[in-house]
């Protein structure tokens, strides 16, 4: 049987969100994680700010944030209001209940 890798979906200073099977990079905040990558971006892109590209998302507030403690602030609160719901979808968690910074 194969082992299930859970993904995360995280923001970086900037509020630029990735998505990624497995790990997040090193320096990012880690705001939700779903066992299917696929459908956490589709979750998650419903909710967030797209860039001028059309492809980039971003965490609301977060690019303007003046310093590192609004901008967690801002994910916070983004996270909160955008996912309401979302506590946990299809049996797996989708929402973490604290932002998980990984180390640089």
């Amino acid at each position: 049987m194969p082992k299930i890798t859970a993904a995360v979906a995280y923001a970086d200073r900037r509020g630029v969100i990735g998505f990624r099977a497995g790990r997040a990079p090193k320096g990012v905040l880690v705001f939700a994680r779903h066992r299917d990558v696929t459908q956490l971006e589709q979750i998650v892109g419903v909710v967030a700010r797209h860039g001028y590209d059309g492809r980039t998302l971003l965490v609301p507030g977060v690019p303007e944030a003046a310093g590192d403690d609004q901008a967690l602030e801002a994910l916070e609160l983004w996270r909160d209001w955008a996912f309401q719901k979302y506590r946990v979808v299809h049996g797996a968690a989708l929402i973490t209940d604290d932002i998980d910074e990984v180390a640089a």
